[in-house]
């Protein structure tokens, strides 16, 4: 993630345009198919009236962490590394009509900066995202749960660390079972 000062920002900003090369933040995580295809449902309004989602990024390198000569000296840890991604991935999804951003817990399980961390973004139209993180995640994994009125999607993704999966359930009323649609 791009955490700088505003000077170290300008730094950079002179530099780029000084040798003509483009400074960007690599949010690779937009080019999962599965995260691409969850974008072109919101946007075909597959999921109207959205109420809310839940996310979970986890992956094992408390002890990378631990062990690197700059990863885990005062920094936002897990928030910044891990947690951007869930920010970039709110923004790509959900737009920026964000209202306020509540960090519920910030812990420091095994290593000098955070390694686990949860927080909320709140959007203007009440729908809000829980975002949980860790380094203390033995399996890498990223989950997501999205509820709206009419369907709820749920993703078990990011398939460099194996089989994704990318589910649809449309509600049948007034209570009946959902109709299911699996991808992948």
């Amino acid at each position: 993630p791009l955490f700088y000062e505003a000077d170290q920002l300008n730094y950079l900003y002179k530099l780029s345009k000084k040798s003509k090369t483009i400074c960007y933040t690599a949010y690779n995580h937009r080019f999962e198919p599965s995260i691409l295809l969850l974008k072109k449902k919101i946007e075909e309004e597959k999921f109207s009236n959205l109420y809310n989602c839940k996310m979970f990024y986890g992956n094992g390198t408390a002890s990378l962490v631990k062990n690197s000569p700059w990863k885990d000296k005062k920094t936002f840890g897990v928030l910044s590394d891990i947690g951007s991604h869930l920010i970039d991935l709110c923004l790509f999804w959900f737009g920026k009509n964000v209202v306020d951003l509540k960090l519920i817990n910030l812990n420091k399980f095994e290593n000098s900066s955070p390694d686990f961390a949860n927080f909320i973004i709140y959007y203007k139209n009440s729908f809000y995202v829980e975002c949980k993180m860790t380094y203390c995640m033995w399996k890498n994994d990223f989950t997501l749960d999205l509820f709206s009125e009419n369907h709820t999607c749920h993703l078990n993704t990011l398939v460099k660390w194996g089989v994704s999966s990318f589910e649809t359930r449309q509600r049948v009323y007034p209570s009946g079972l959902p109709k299911i649609k699996t991808k992948y």
